[in-house]
């Protein structure tokens, strides 16, 4: 049995809805799916099916309604206080059919509509009558046909999940939770479907019943002396065990990994079923149904649900999944989960159930995006309410972009994360075991520390109390490290070094220094009216001061430390004379230095630079002769990191060129290092290879 029809007319915001379902070319039913704001009508359009179903299998069975006297409460109150400001009249009707055509109907009026049976309604809707009779008293009417119901119920699954279903942790103490549990071999011929409708918590019956597969699952062993029998109806076990596999492969969809179902010792009670990683070690994922997370549990309640429902009509539904059979309805199908449970998982597990009706309500434009890339544009239906117009997917396409950034923002995230984790392990190698003096400088830029080490040892009559202390961390770009550490570190990496090294008091000072160039990303390394900031435990941080050769600055990097004509000093590297352009000696209009020499490629960044942005050979920067006609041009850009090794290893072309402005780094230094230590023990750690300054 499926929905056919489902129409409402002025009741709470809704105006006039109408839904005819939608089936597939292979005569699937299409999922249907209710969004809009709250308040829109989704849950109002639902109670209308929810109640049809009970007001129906009452005719049946003694458990659908509850009871009252000889009658039944209604799932849906009758009231006049649901008709919409300024209308007379409401209207709910909802058609089911079988694969026979045959209907099932409900109607529910209220108001003036009582007066016409709703025909006015109908026709204005465009829908033929509805042909179960109401006479005046009620406001409710069903077709009444106790065979039919029962064989309709008898086969299809039916259920609602209501937007107040919850799962249950597994910290919560016993004697706050629900107790109630549903004995799913209650027979039948006792008048009552034992599949309540509403189904809020499966906390129980869940695992229960999964316990229940996996046993089935099993042969039974007999030992005669040396010798070992199965059970003899091998051919049922191997059935038995696709139920199990069925289970498991939802919860796989839902874990989004390849799971298994262990058993063990019923003495290990609560915990006696458990969810392990696929493979021969069986990886322990989660020891108990209980420990899934909120979002996990909701979603394996309600699809195991539809696995058990279905065995309990015929054991062989649980076999073949993919033949179960009917409605179910899900309030705010996408509360309680993650973004990639609603885009990816949710659709996902749904499309393994395809002759089952879902009709859902949802605010997650994330779970209609996931349903298109499921089902396809035409696999499914969406409705807007309260006006239930029919839109598509598309109209959330923004949001799909949103996820994607996010996703790929995640990814980004979570690798930076780790290369900051390497890049701790890096540093703390370079440790000593034993309190010292000795200061360890970590600088943002990898080519930082090679003009800090070399500018200090030209200083260091001027800086006698740091010579010998001061060691600077070593690191290169990737692919250049002959060796040595290898990492991209920023400003970013150095906050979380900082904030993962305070925690600890260390043997040795350590210092952090970044440029000045991105201060909104700084301020946590600096401190308001300070020169550095003490993050405790022996940690320091500070960025560059302005230099004195440009002190009108707002933004400033290690080569600003030195003048134009020293930046600009030819350098001769794999045959060629190369240096550093400064972006002054371009014209943004056509990439031009003003002598006519030199050409830009990258004429997009040069619009944006400032006047002393460094041009220079890395990161696909080339900077070639105006006129060549070459098919490789020459790059006659130098790339940082060369220009500083040259520094550094004291190359004759850089002989004259002035530290004296990096002065003012080393002040701070000095300052940090008149600090007192906080005294700590580390591990015995060995430190690896370091270079210490020399003495003058």
């Amino acid at each position: 049995m499926y929905l056919d029809t489902l129409f409402c007319e002025n009741m709470g915001p809704i105006e006039k809805a109408v839904i005819k379902a939608g089936f597939t070319p292979e005569g699937n039913p299409k999922p249907i799916v209710l969004v809009g704001k709250n308040g829109s009508g989704k849950s109002i359009m639902l109670s209308n099916i929810i109640d049809a179903l009970h007001e129906l299998g009452d005719q049946a069975f003694k458990d659908i309604t509850k009871k009252d006297g000889l009658g039944h409460k209604y799932y849906k109150i009758a009231s006049g206080n649901q008709i919409r400001l300024g209308a007379n009249s409401l209207v709910g009707y909802v058609k089911f059919t079988d694969d026979k055509n045959d209907h099932l109907e409900y109607l529910y009026l209220r108001g003036d509509a009582k007066k016409d049976k709703g025909h006015r309604a109908f026709a204005n809707a465009g829908l033929s009558n509805a042909q179960i009779q109401m006479d005046g008293e009620n406001d409710k009417a069903v077709t009444q046909d106790e065979k039919r119901v029962k064989q309709v119920f008898n086969r299809s699954i039916i259920t609602f999940f209501p937007s107040h279903r919850y799962a249950i942790p597994e910290w919560m103490g016993e004697d706050y939770v629900s107790k109630r549990i549903n004995d799913p071999y209650r027979r039948a011929f006792s008048g009552l479907l034992n599949r309540p409708i509403i189904v809020d918590n499966a906390r129980l019956d869940t695992p229960l019943w999964i316990e229940d597969v996996v046993i089935d699952s099993r042969s039974d062993l007999t030992f005669a002396g040396e010798d070992i029998f199965l059970d003899a109806n091998i051919k049922d076990k191997k059935l038995l065990k696709i139920a199990k596999e069925n289970v498991e492969k939802v919860l796989s969809s839902i874990l989004e990994q390849e799971i298994v179902l262990r058993l063990g010792y019923r003495s290990e009670h609560e915990n006696r079923l458990a969810i392990c990683k696929r493979g021969r070690a069986r990886e322990l994922i989660t020891p108990s149904f209980d420990a899934l997370s909120t979002g996990q549990a909701i979603l394996s309640d309600l699809f195991i649900t539809i696995l058990r429902y279905a065995d309990s009509i015929d054991i062989n539904k649980s076999i073949k999944i993919a033949d179960i059979e009917g409605i179910v309805i899900v309030d705010e199908v996408d509360a309680h989960l993650h973004a990639d449970l609603q885009y990816r998982v949710l659709p996902k597990v749904m499309k393994l159930f395809p002759k089952v009706q879902f009709i859902v309500t949802a605010h997650a434009p994330l779970f209609v995006l996931g349903m298109e890339k499921e089902y396809g544009d035409a696999g499914f239906d969406v409705y807007e309410m309260p006006e239930c117009n029919r839109i598509l997917a598309e109209n959330y396409r923004e949001f799909q972009k949103a996820f994607d950034w996010l996703q790929e923002s995640k990814t980004a995230q979570a690798r930076q994360r780790k290369l900051t984790e390497e890049a701790i392990n890096a540093v703390r190698s370079q440790l000593t075991p034993s309190i010292n003096d000795e200061i360890l400088v970590v600088t943002e830029g990898c080519t930082d520390w090679k003009h800090m080490e070399h500018a200090l040892s030209k200083l260091s009559a001027d800086y006698p109390e740091l010579c010998g202390k001061v060691r600077f961390w070593h690191y290169h770009p990737k692919g250049k490290g002959n060796g040595e550490p290898e990492f991209d570190m920023g400003d970013s990496e150095v906050v979380r070094m900082c904030d993962q090294f305070r925690k600890l008091r260390q043997s040795q000072k350590i210092v952090f220094i970044v440029d000045a160039d991105h201060p909104e990303k700084t301020k946590e390394l600096i401190k308001d009216g300070a020169t550095y900031k003490n993050w405790g435990n022996n940690v320091y941080s500070f960025q560059i001061p302005n230099s004195e050769l440009r002190p009108d600055f707002t933004t400033v990097c290690i080569e600003h430390y030195y003048t134009d004509n020293e930046l600009k000093t030819e350098i001769e590297f794999e045959g060629v004379k190369r240096r550093l352009f400064l972006s002054g000696e371009f014209t943004k209009r056509n990439g031009q230095t003003k002598d006519h020499q030199f050409f830009y490629e990258n004429i997009q960044r040069l619009k944006k630079a400032g006047q002393y942005d460094i041009i220079e050979g890395d990161q696909g920067n080339r900077v070639t002769k105006l006129v060549d006609d070459s098919d490789n041009p020459v790059n006659f850009a130098l790339s940082k990191n060369t220009f500083a090794s040259e520094m550094l290893a004291g190359n004759q072309a850089l002989a004259n060129v002035s530290v004296e402005a990096f002065k003012k780094i080393f002040d701070v230094l000095k300052q940090i290092a008149s600090e007192p230590m906080v005294n700590a023990t580390v591990a015995n750690t060995p430190p690896r290879p370091i270079h210490p300054i020399p003495n003058a």
